[in-house]
C-alpha cells in the first residue's frame, strides 16, 4: 500500500499482517477497492477506514473477492465500509464515466493505455471497439483523437447500458455507436 497508508496502518497492525496487504488498490470515481486474502480479512476495516482518511472523496470501500472471470469478465466484492453501493461516476482525461464495478468490468490502471491507443486514431478514420464495455476507449478516441465514427460493440447488455449513459454525458451521440453484441454457444449459434 502505499507509503502514508502504511504509517497510519503501522500504529494498528503488527509488521506481520502489514506484509500480508497488497502494495496497492484502485480507486474508480468514489469507490475504493483492495485485496486482501481471506486469512487476513479481518483487517479490512482498519485498512477501509485509513483509505477513506487519506481519500476524502472515497464513499465507499469494496474489497475484491476473487479475481476477473466470466464472459464479461466481472470481479466479486465485499462491502467493508461506507456507501452500500458499486455504481459511480469515474473521470478520466477530460471524460466522465458511469459504471457499476459489479456489472461491468472496468480498472482505472489501464487509463494511460486507453489514451495511448485513443491516440493512435486519426481524425476522420472509422473504428470499431470490439469488447468495448462501457465505452471507455471509444468515448476517449472520440473526445481526444476526432475520429468520424467508432462502432463500440460488447456482449454484456448492462456494459451497453452504461456505454449509451457514457455517450450522453460526453456528449458523442454521433460520433460513438454502441451495438450490443450476441453471445454463441459452442456450436457457434446465437
Amino acid at each position: 500500500m502505499k507509503d502514508g497508508l502504511k504509517s497510519i496502518l503501522g500504529g494498528k497492525l503488527s509488521p506481520h499482517e502489514l506484509e500480508q496487504l497488497n502494495r496497492s488498490y484502485e480507486i474508480v470515481g468514489d469507490i475504493a477497492i483492495f485485496k486482501i486474502s481471506d486469512n487476513v480479512k479481518f483487517l479490512s476495516p482498519v485498512i477501509a477506514q485509513a483509505i477513506m482518511y487519506f481519500h476524502k472523496q472515497v464513499k465507499t470501500v469494496l474489497r475484491q473477492t476473487g479475481g476477473v472471470s466470466g464472459d464479461f469478465r466481472l470481479r466479486r466484492f465485499e462491502w467493508i465500509a461506507g456507501e452500500g453501493k458499486t455504481e459511480t461516476r469515474h473521470k478520466e482525461f477530460g471524460c466522465v464515466f458511469r459504471v457499476d464495478l459489479e456489472k461491468c468490468y472496468f480498472s482505472p490502471r489501464l487509463a494511460f493505455e486507453r489514451m495511448r491507443v485513443a491516440r493512435l486514431a486519426q481524425q476522420d478514420e472509422v473504428a470499431v471497439n470490439m469488447f468495448a464495455g462501457v465505452g471507455v476507449f471509444s468515448v476517449l478516441m472520440a473526445k481526444h483523437s476526432h475520429v468520424k465514427k467508432v462502432y463500440s460493440i460488447d456482449m454484456n447488455p448492462d456494459a451497453i447500458l452504461y456505454m449509451k449513459e457514457n455517450i450522453r454525458l460526453n456528449t458523442l451521440q454521433d460520433e460513438v455507436i454502441p451495438i450490443l453484441g450476441c453471445q454463441t454457444d459452442h456450436n457457434g449459434e446465437a
